[in-house]
């Protein structure tokens, strides 16, 4: 396999969460710290997208050049940041991640495609999946024209979906208090 980058999308405003979803604590660790273990059994070359400054992080923080626009101004900056062509993409919030989902879509995805998203029973997966340098202009025209919708990108760039429906709950976004206290309760009881 080639070289590849990897980065968690740590950037949103956690509105709904109402604090940094980036620190919130699953198995002693936070979900950003998980993120980069599990990316670091596949790449060294790992990057944190975020406009926030972690302490103790020996991972280089990517912010966006491009403010207020969503995932699409983190997904350009961490393309802009890579030394290599490609890079697997993971947000910070889906906890459940897990290497055999990531192997699956490494050993799966086209290189010869600009972008390899993931697709669940649930939809669309835009921020889990292989992103190719080349989609910088893209996403560049896209800005200009204020269409940052991400599935905007599966129109314009050549695209692989992965059905990754058998990687069961694997990437549900933990996105409210309530979905992360139902979370930790899971995990207590099957430590029981």
């Amino acid at each position: 396999m080639k070289s590849i980058s990897g980065a968690v999308l740590a950037g949103g405003k956690s509105f709904r969460m109402g604090t940094d979803k980036a620190m919130l604590q699953l198995n002693e660790r936070t979900f950003l710290q998980n993120s980069l273990l599990l990316l670091a059994s596949f790449t060294k070359e790992l990057f944190v997208s975020s406009n926030k400054n972690y302490s103790n992080l020996s991972y280089p923080i990517v912010k966006d050049s491009f403010q207020n626009m969503g995932p699409l101004s983190g997904i350009h900056a961490i393309l802009k940041a890579i030394p290599t062509q490609k890079v697997l993409i993971i947000p910070v919030d889906t906890p459940l991640l897990s290497k055999e989902l990531l192997q699956f879509i490494l050993d799966n995805y086209e290189p010869d495609k600009q972008l390899s998203i993931c697709k669940t029973a649930d939809g669309l997966q835009m921020l889990i999946g292989v992103f190719d340098k080349s989609l910088l202009p893209i996403i560049e025209n896209q800005i200009n024209n204020k269409e940052y919708k991400l599935t905007f990108l599966l129109d314009k760039a050549s695209s692989q979906i992965l059905d990754v429906s058998h990687f069961k709950d694997a990437c549900i976004n933990i996105n409210t208090q309530e979905a992360w206290k139902k979370l930790n309760n899971k995990f207590k009881n099957n430590a029981e």
